[in-house]
């Protein structure tokens, strides 16, 4: 993927929502310049190796502890 590709993902990356102090959300949908949505991206959490892939729309979410939730998020 390109710098320009992994710039238009980190910036679709919706918000991370907060449910109590036990859980939180990533989650989001991944696209390319085109805005075609990107099917079996790997989203994973750096430090935890958490992690998902989009599905056939190109969304995904990750449940995490708060313990990761200043982790980074690696898109490949």
């Amino acid at each position: 993927m390109t710098n320009k590709l992994y710039t238009t993902l980190l910036l679709l990356l919706t918000n991370i929502c907060s449910f109590g102090q036990q859980a939180n959300i990533i989650n989001g949908k991944v696209t390319d310049e085109q805005n075609v949505s990107l099917l079996s991206v790997t989203i994973r959490l750096q430090k935890s190796g958490i992690g998902t892939i989009s599905n056939q729309t190109g969304f995904f979410k990750i449940n995490i502890s708060q313990s990761f939730q200043q982790d980074t998020v690696i898109f490949s």
